[in-house]
């Protein structure tokens, strides 16, 4: 059986509706589940631990840096603008008002 946080808080959620009801259960067998609820949410907490050691080695497996896969469409991506196309940009955006840029 695998212990996980969703796991653990729907059987305390149970255990919970057990303890509140009161025809259900003798006062010792009360006592009994409160230490077991007890018991549960320490283990909620470790799972909860483990979990947050996770993210510190995805992260350190994510820093390694991966080669650029060229796009098709876009050939010259991650190369420095030459100037003729910057010219051509200005050229075609000359004529449109600078408030009607990026609208």
């Amino acid at each position: 059986m695998k212990v996980t946080e969703p796991g653990l808080n729907t059987l305390i959620d149970n255990l919970n509706t057990l303890i509140c009801e009161d025809s259900l259960l003798t006062r010792q067998e009360r006592e009994t589940l409160v230490r077991a609820v007890a018991a549960i949410g320490a283990m909620k907490a470790r799972v909860s631990m483990k979990k947050g050691e996770a993210p510190t080695v995805a992260r350190r497996e994510k820093r390694e840096k991966k080669d650029r896969q060229p796009d098709p469409r876009f050939p010259r991506a991650g190369h420095p603008w030459q100037e003729d196309e910057k010219t051509l940009l200005s050229d075609a955006l000359e004529p449109v008002p600078d408030e009607e840029i990026g609208t």
